[in-house]
């Protein structure tokens, strides 16, 4: 494509292109610095997104200052919002060659959102810059991508054969439906590497199935797109943080509460290198309680990444599967205020109901 400059080779081996740590936190720019010892300590990668080209830059050389190999992608942010670009007319070369510039090993087009069934628009974005070596295709996908026309995805990601990176639009967690679940794990199986960014923490069960690198944001806004009529109302949620022993996040209020009335659980505990199998209830110690959530959570969903990248590529569906079934049974010895227990996110069982059986599993 005429206007890209100094383009890296692609590496036509055979095998699936490495984009670094296979676990990435999608952050804003301002949230550079937090990152960058994380990038460190937890070999986690980091996916900044902003629309801001003055921004991005800075971002990358405060990650570099510290950490100069560190695995980045910048995400340009344009498929979201009440003004959102739709399909491939707010794709620019601009976009790719800062990116290169930077010196990145890969770089993510600035497409446009792709509306559900809008196979023009998800031509169009496929197509643009296909030629192009060490590119990523960012697909921002209504959901019903993965829901309904999964196969129509996997025909098209098949016939253009480079890498993609899935984002995904919903009300909530983009993963907390069996239809939702099943379609990724298809998608998953086709023939071109494929990323899943931007998502709730339940987007591990996808490194599992095979994608080649997750990103899960580090705040509720950065965990999936939300549709256009619910964006720009100026809602900023709640704090949170990731309990290790639920696979979700919680709101720091909804912890707090938990500890105080459960006092003594194991399911509090966190041996990541940050918490170092201290209860969460450290958190509150700390000066700045919501910078202490954010480390923790990120070390903690590292090293669960860590985790299941040690067992056998065709093992890790599985054990995600049965990390999901703990989780809901560890939900059930939270008492609530009012009486009950707590319920488990609708993901855990959306990925246990989804996860096709091994060949090794028995009828």
């Amino acid at each position: 494509m005429n206007g890209i400059q100094n383009a890296l080779i692609f590496d036509e081996s055979g095998k699936s292109p490495s984009f670094g740590p296979p676990f990435m936190a999608h952050a804003p720019a301002s949230a550079a610095a937090a990152l960058a010892s994380l990038t460190v300590a937890d070999n986690v990668g980091a996916v900044i997104a902003t629309r801001s080209e003055t921004d991005a830059r800075k971002a990358v050389r405060c990650i570099r200052q510290v950490n100069q190999h560190a695995a980045l992608l910048l995400d340009a942010n344009r498929y979201s919002g009440r003004s959102r670009g739709v399909g491939a007319h707010c794709m620019t070369t601009g976009w790719i060659n800062m990116q290169m510039k930077l010196g990145l090993r890969w770089t993510l087009t600035d497409s446009g959102y792709i509306p559900a069934h809008d196979l023009a628009a998800l031509r169009a974005v496929l197509a643009w810059g296909s030629d192009l070596p060490q590119l990523v295709t960012a697909l921002p996908l209504a959901i019903q991508w993965l829901t309904i026309d999964h196969e129509a995805l996997i025909t098209e990601l098949a016939a253009t054969g480079k890498p993609v990176a899935l984002m995904l639009e919903s009300e909530g967690d983009p993963l907390a439906t069996e239809a939702a679940v099943a379609g990724l794990i298809a998608v998953l199986r086709c023939s071109v590497p494929v990323l899943l960014l931007r998502s709730d923490t339940s987007v591990l069960g996808a490194l599992a199935h095979g994608a080649v690198a997750v990103s899960v944001g580090t705040r509720s806004a950065l965990r999936h797109i939300y549709p256009m009529k619910n964006s720009g109302g100026g809602f900023t949620p709640p704090p949170a943080a990731y309990v290790p022993a639920l696979l979700s996040y919680k709101r720091l209020t909804t912890i707090e509460d938990g500890i105080t009335r459960n006092p003594g659980l194991d399911v509090w505990k966190c041996d990541c290198t940050v918490c170092s199998g201290r209860s969460l209830d450290w958190i509150w110690s700390r000066t700045d309680f919501e910078e202490a959530a954010f480390e923790h959570s990120l070390a903690a969903q590292a090293a669960l990444a860590k985790s299941l990248m040690r067992y056998p590529a065709g093992e890790r569906g599985s054990e995600w599967k049965t990390r999901c079934a703990v989780a809901q049974r560890n939900h059930e010895v939270i008492s609530k205020r009012k009486g009950g227990a707590w319920r488990p996110a609708k993901t855990l069982n959306a990925w246990m109901s989804s996860t096709p059986r091994s060949p090794a599993s028995t009828p």
